[in-house]
């Protein structure tokens, strides 16, 4: 089997801590050793729990007697210290992996668990399988740390390591703008701005969430009432279930739809929904179209509903 594979690995391994790292160094002290509910609760503590387990692995690999080491140990409380002890590990894996002849990666090899004592046997190739997929899933936990606290995280993915490095994967080119447009993706405009505000799925229905006072300004503008482009006008008319969002209806923009009936002229919210929708202003006359009988609206909407 080719060890190139592992090379790899090896090297997106040491590309993917590079990066977080550097993201992690842009947090305050308190942030970096908060209890953020992990496993090993804190972004300090997840980078030690890192750095020991690729040491007891390998240890296991390169022959070396175990030290009893438990998995939450402190290695190190400085972050700037831990970098260099993190980067000088990922060096040791990567010259390991670099190093490695093929025979090896389906030879078997045994350790001695140094917490417990246990004598196992395993097979290198999947072990650095094993090794690799654990660096993944605890930087995951620590990309979500840092999302969490500071809204936004570096791109880990194997995938934008394999584009920067030209390895599996590179860009040719890009489509113009208009050919990326998916088919059915309406753009709905408003005198409150031109915005993406929906899918149209079919021609009498569209379906966009709005929170009230989304589009209060404008000369003439009620709240939740809509111009779209596809020659229809969106409606306020009920409200989506435990999200505080308005429902949005669309009606036909004719003279007889416009006589067929009037939108009434309160859209009363459910009890313990979003505070202020029952005193929005009326809304011009519309008739809806194919309402869904699963979704609750007032009660009096819903036995009209129920007549057909």
């Amino acid at each position: 089997m080719s060890t190139d594979r592992y090379a790899t690995l090896a090297e997106y391994n040491q590309w993917a801590n590079r990066r977080l790292y550097a993201a992690v160094s842009r947090l305050t002290d308190d942030q970096y050793r908060a209890d953020r509910g992990a496993f090993f609760r804190s972004v300090h503590g997840t980078l030690n729990h890192l750095l020991v387990t690729d040491r007891i692995w390998m240890g296991r690999l390169t022959g070396e007697t175990e030290v009893p080491t438990p998995l939450d140990t402190i290695l190190h409380e400085s972050l700037s210290e831990l970098a260099t002890a993190r980067a000088q590990e990922d060096a040791r894996i990567c010259a390991f992996t670099a190093s490695l002849a093929p025979e090896r990666i389906g030879a078997p090899f045994r350790y001695v668990r140094g917490l417990t004592g246990e004598t196992f046997e395993a097979v290198l190739g999947p072990t650095l399988d094993h090794v690799f997929n654990h660096q993944t899933h605890h930087r995951g936990q620590v990309h979500a740390m840092l999302t969490g606290m500071v809204g936004e995280a570096p791109e880990l993915d194997l995938l934008y390591f394999q584009r920067e490095t030209g390895r599996g994967s590179r860009k040719i080119g890009s489509l113009p703008v208009q050919a990326r447009e998916r088919p059915g993706v309406a753009r709905q405009r408003s005198r409150c701005g031109d915005r993406r505000a929906g899918q149209v799925k079919d021609p009498g229905r569209v379906d966009v969430g709005r929170r009230q006072g989304d589009c209060r300004s404008g000369e003439g503008q009620q709240a939740g009432e809509h111009e779209g482009t596809n020659g229809e006008t969106t409606v306020v008319h009920g409200q989506i279930p435990n999200r505080g969002l308005i429902r949005v209806w669309s009606a036909a923009r004719s003279k007889a739809g416009r006589d067929r009936g009037e939108i009434p002229a309160k859209a009363q919210p459910r009890s313990g929904t979003e505070p202020g929708l029952s005193s929005m202003p009326p809304l011009s006359g519309a008739s809806t179209t194919r309402r869904p009988a699963s979704w609750r609206t007032r009660p009096e909407a819903s036995q009209d509903s129920a007549r057909g």
